[in-house]
């Protein structure tokens, strides 16, 4: 529903247009995990797109660019999650996450709420899974999060893919943080 209103004013036009959407919930809650840890964050990308070979390259490019290490694809039902563990400040993330091609609603949303936190579903939602789809190797020698290499365990990412990684864990670990969520 769109509803548009003009008032006459003494040098022009003043207008005012409300517009109203509904948008029904699958209604199916899942779990998604944080990027966030402590005061610093891990890159985290969430693609829409559905061709690997593009999805490598950009995040190559982006390894080389910003020195970023391992990074840890898995695949969803109509694209791809992309974790790299590695621990960043929030201004190295964000523009890092600026010259990705990331979908716009996941870049943008986090900024302008208080938890400035990007979250990445790690549940089934429907028949849609997130599943291990393989490791890009980057340039290693950050500080990568204890906790995010667990996870990155317990999500089926091999020992082999994660050696190099877990040579540069951090000694003091805030944890990580779960969401619920209904999507």
């Amino acid at each position: 529903m769109k509803w548009t209103q003009q008032i006459r004013m003494p040098r022009g036009w003043l207008g005012l247009s409300i517009a109203v959407a509904w948008k029904p919930c699958t209604g199916s809650k899942v779990v998604g995990v944080s990027n966030r840890i402590g005061a610093r964050y891990c890159p985290f990308f969430d693609y829409d797109q559905d061709v690997p070979q593009l999805l490598i390259a950009e995040i190559r490019d982006l390894q080389d660019r910003f020195l970023l290490g391992d990074a840890f694809f898995f695949k969803t039902g109509r694209g791809y999650h992309v974790i790299i563990p590695e621990l960043l400040p929030l201004f190295e993330w964000t523009e890092i996450l600026k010259a990705s091609t990331v979908e716009a609603a996941y870049a943008h949303l986090p900024q302008i709420n208080k938890s400035r936190a990007w979250v990445l579903r790690v549940t089934p939602k429907g028949n849609n899974r997130c599943e291990y789809a393989g490791c890009v190797p980057g340039i290693n020698g950050r500080e990568t999060s204890r906790d995010m290499i667990q996870h990155l365990t317990l999500r089926g990412v091999p020992e082999e893919d994660l050696r190099e990684a877990k040579h540069f864990m951090q000694e003091q670990e805030y944890g990580l943080t779960y969401a619920t969520y209904e999507a």
